[in-house]
């Protein structure tokens, strides 16, 4: 019987080194980029308006820096929802329907995307393609902004309450 336990953990101990060997040789370091680089802005300058700055909106990266974009707040299809700085993006073309809401936050320079339908997988693309064109950053650049993409209950309660990222950003939630 004791043979047999043994002859039982001496496999489980090299099942359990195969993997852990097998997983090491598969991780893929050689994929870390270098971040990008964006100019700062007066961390000093208190909130910041479109006015301020001429002809550019200031976004907050994760890092906790601001940097100037395009001023996407003059296009035809934005506009403020509220007096407290919250501007809906996008909302006005009709082609977009319900699918999704983007919300620029001017007070700390932050982006949310609410996905409002299903297939949530195919709506955020349809969202980030709308975040590119409205912003003028790429794909790396937005990775590095303070930018929130969720979805309500009513639409899917099992990725409710969750960032689930931008679909080619490290780290975003894999969607069905």
């Amino acid at each position: 019987m004791n043979k047999i336990k043994i002859i039982v953990a001496a496999c489980v101990l090299i099942l359990m080194g195969v993997v852990i060997v097998s997983f090491l040789l598969n991780s893929d370091d050689t994929a870390i980029e270098s971040p990008v680089v964006f100019p700062e802005v007066d961390p000093t300058l208190e909130r910041q308006t479109q006015d301020s700055f001429g002809d550019a909106v200031v976004l907050s990266t994760k890092a906790g820096r601001s940097v100037q974009i395009r001023n996407f707040m003059e296009d035809a299809d934005t506009y403020e929802l509220s007096d407290d700085g919250i501007y809906v993006i996008g909302e006005k073309d009709e082609s977009i329907g319900d699918n999704y809401k983007i919300y620029y936050h001017d007070f700390d320079g932050s982006i949310i995307v609410s996905l409002r339908s299903i297939p949530l997988a195919t709506v955020r693309v349809l969202a980030e393609v709308e975040l590119k064109k409205t912003t003028g950053l790429i794909e790396s650049q937005l990775c590095d902004m303070n930018i929130v993409v969720n979805t309500p209950r009513d639409v899917s309660e099992s990725y409710s309450g969750r960032d689930l990222g931008l679909s080619f950003c490290p780290g975003s939630v894999s969607l069905q």
